[in-house]
């Protein structure tokens, strides 16, 4: 029987951001990130390519030296071994789903 997953039954990988893997199959895994109206992630590289799809608010993701504004039902690949940084533009928190490429 399949289980459904939220965020009261899985695991949080991030304390200082509410971050949420939702689901790990194989070589991929299903996070779910939101953050807060103001914030910043500081620019960082991942190991994995990365899908970014955004549920709710607006923000700007810099790719490298590359910088996106994405916005609700916008989707974006990030390589692995690129340099990426997210900022929320407006007043609302920026919901993203996101599927790692592990």
């Amino acid at each position: 029987m399949p289980d459904i997953k939220n965020i009261n039954n899985s695991l949080k990988v991030d304390n200082s951001f509410d971050v949420w893997k939702l689901w790990e199959l194989n070589d991929t895994a299903i996070l779910r990130i939101n953050l807060e109206s103001g914030t910043t992630l500081d620019a960082h590289i991942n190991d994995q390519t990365v899908v970014f799809y955004v549920l709710q608010g607006s923000g700007e993701l810099t790719i490298d030296e590359d910088t996106f504004l994405l916005n609700v039902n916008d989707s974006i690949e990030v390589e692995k071994g690129s340099t990426r940084s997210w900022k929320v533009i407006n007043d609302d928190n920026l919901e993203l789903l996101v599927v790692k490429f592990l």
